[in-house]
């Protein structure tokens, strides 16, 4: 595992479990016709660094402020859009990032000129993860994070072919989660990182302590890496040696198609 993490913009961490530097400033029913959430740090492009984006698709039935990952990710720096629909869909993702970047154009906004349109990632969880896939052909997106939401065979081939970026599935260990991220893993032909938390259920993304911390940091590490150029993550998932293959609480498969 990485010991003195560094990006050389955004402060190094070495505890990626733990809230980052930065206040977090929740808005509430804002966005396209009021219906996202937002989470961001209260302090936006501290010290001129732009904030990175991220989309976030909910889970079923649920809303963002379920998911404790969304405000950790912006203590760390990250702005999270996130619609409020428990049956999100890809266009409303796309919604919410367009959303942003128009603020980031408008003077009168207070994310003008903050945000770091280069650098934009897409994250869901179940029906969120599906939601992000139908949306993967967005060439925003510099990574997409599924957790635990891999598609099924009738829409596989579709989600698959709009895959362009690099790809993360951390998906809990239940026969269903597990069997469609591995699904979306055997035909991904883009660079690929697939691992499963150890008798882990699908509910516990929303429901247990444990789980949600160790996706806290892996997703955190995971952006870091490829929204704020923090190579030092990098070894938590490549190699022999990384850090969640290690890791007994994880089952790593090998990673695909690096070059």
């Amino acid at each position: 595992m990485p010991t003195s993490p560094s990006t050389g913009t955004f402060p190094a961490v070495s505890d990626l479990s733990a809230d980052g530097p930065y206040e977090v400033t929740t808005l509430n029913d804002t966005g396209p016709d009021g219906n996202y959430t937002v989470f961001h740090p209260a302090k936006l492009a501290p010290k001129g660094v732009l904030n990175p984006v991220v989309s976030w698709g909910n889970g079923g039935g649920t809303t963002p402020t379920l998911y404790p990952l969304l405000p950790h990710l912006a203590s760390h720096g990250f702005v999270v859009v996130a619609s409020n629909n428990a049956t999100v869909t890809g266009p409303e993702v796309k919604a919410g990032l367009d959303w942003a970047f128009e603020q980031n154009d408008d003077a009168q906004s207070p994310f003008y000129g903050k945000l770091d349109k280069e650098h934009v990632a897409g994250v869901g969880y179940s029906f969120g993860g599906l939601a992000t896939l139908s949306n993967s052909d967005d060439p925003r997106y510099d990574t997409i994070v599924i957790v635990s939401g891999g598609s099924m065979d009738a829409n596989r081939d579709d989600n698959i072919a709009k895959v362009h970026t690099p790809a993360a599935y951390f998906c809990t260990d239940d026969d269903a989660s597990k069997g469609n991220c591995m699904g979306d893993y055997d035909v991904l032909t883009v660079p690929t990182f697939f691992g499963v938390i150890n008798g882990s259920e699908h509910v516990d993304v929303v429901v247990n302590t444990d789980v949600r911390t160790q996706l806290n940091v892996v997703v955190l590490s995971w952006l870091r890496w490829f929204l704020m150029d923090d190579e030092s993550q990098q070894s938590r998932f490549l190699g022999d040696d990384c850090g969640l293959c290690q890791d007994s609480a994880w089952t790593v498969f090998p990673p695909k198609n690096w070059p």
